[in-house]
């Protein structure tokens, strides 16, 4: 299914890894791929920052990915500014799929569904799917070196059939 939405661009994949350790993908405009926009397999410590991911079957896909981040945070991290931006994922079937992973934080990311009708009556349209999966954090409220409460790091997910769905997974 390609979504190019009358557009002539797109790959069958994005960004597709395998077996890497310490990629940075960052600021990048990764759209109308007709599988996915970003595929990371058997890596880890890999972050996912600042892109556009749209127009795909599915926009982020994790597979036995260890120690991944998805997105980032802005204001204050750690005692001084957060520089690390989160990622626009919109108009993708499935936003994020994990799958069999460990470690994964998704922050600080803005996550919205396509408004095509008849995707909508053909596609069960999800946010964030977590499967047999471990220690997945999505979003977080951490206090701040000043004391304030640091929302920043949390996701917006909006306009999909299911927002965030966990199957078989532990410390979610």
């Amino acid at each position: 299914l390609a979504r190019t939405h009358g557009l002539n661009i797109g790959n069958g994949t994005g960004i597709l890894m395998s077996g890497a350790a310490g990629t940075i993908i960052e600021s990048n405009l990764i759209r109308g791929n007709h599988d996915g926009g970003v595929q990371v397999g058997n890596s880890e410590k890999t972050d996912v920052l600042g892109n556009t991911v749209s127009f795909n079957d599915y926009g982020i896909l994790l597979s036995g990915a260890k120690d991944t981040t998805i997105g980032g945070a802005s204001g204050v991290l750690d005692g001084g500014p957060a520089t690390h931006p989160g990622n626009l994922i919109r108009d993708n079937i499935l936003a994020i799929v994990i799958l069999g992973s460990e470690r994964t934080s998704i922050l600080g990311n803005e996550i919205r569904a396509g408004d095509d009708p008849l995707e909508s009556v053909l596609f069960e349209h999800i946010g964030v799917s977590v499967t047999g999966s471990e220690q997945t954090t999505l979003g977080n409220a951490e206090i701040a070196a000043d004391g304030s409460v640091d929302r920043a790091s949390g996701n917006l997910i909006a306009g999909f059939d299911v927002g965030v769905r966990v199957t078989t997974s532990t410390e979610t």
